[in-house]
């Protein structure tokens, strides 16, 4: 047994059934072991958790099943101390993610939050028909709806039409149309954005 709180000491003894001499015998036990029997019903609480969903580890390689257990431990401790807050603020019940919910809201804030996920393309088209069909013929792929946190995330920098003004000159370096309707809702330049020039993109891409 690891421990990063107590020690092997001060070491106290305690009665224990041995299984040669088939009778209770005194022994050594250390300080650290003493602690954990005293406030093990929290290591019990999270071992139930983690095995109601645990990370179906297929390699039998010990460093594998070992990095699966502690991301395992984590997110059931995370959920122990989210379901004391909850009651603390008088969440109701209906509204407390269960341990599946739980995971399932880490895992949408890995997939769609990472930093390196730039751009995110939630419909992919499936061209699953001959070069020759139509194009009514092609099919999309189904996505289920965005998580909320994704679809609000990062709202700024909306592409607006101006009705009022009419036709801007195109605020990207390099662009000589003066057609350009959309402008930005945060910077307030107008660009163009249609079909085969997409300068609103190059503008808030470009460093």
């Amino acid at each position: 047994m690891a421990s990063s709180a107590d020690s092997k000491l001060p070491e106290n003894k305690c009665r224990r059934w041995c299984k040669k001499t088939k009778q209770y015998i005194e022994i050594n036990r250390p300080y650290a072991i003493q602690q954990y029997n005293e406030n093990m019903g929290g290591v019990d609480m999270l071992d139930m958790v983690i095995s109601f969903y645990r990370i179906s580890a297929r390699s039998k390689k010990w460093t594998v099943r070992l990095i699966f257990h502690l991301f395992d431990f984590a997110a059931a401790a995370g959920w122990v101390v989210y379901r004391k807050e909850a009651q603390m603020l008088d969440t109701p019940k209906k509204d407390t993610l269960d341990y599946l919910e739980f995971k399932a809201e880490i895992a949408n804030s890995l997939l769609y939050f990472t930093p390196a996920r730039e751009q995110i393309h939630l419909y992919e088209e499936v061209d699953d028909v001959p070069a020759e069909a139509s194009q009514t013929s092609r099919k999309r792929k189904y996505v289920p709806q965005p998580p909320l946190q994704l679809r609000t995330a990062m709202v700024g920098h909306l592409p607006m039409i101006d009705n009022e003004s009419g036709d801007h000159r195109c605020r990207l370096p390099g662009c000589k149309s003066k057609k350009a309707r959309v402008y930005c809702s945060t910077c307030g330049m107008h660009l163009c954005l249609v079909a085969g020039r997409n300068c609103y993109k190059q503008y808030h891409e470009q460093n």
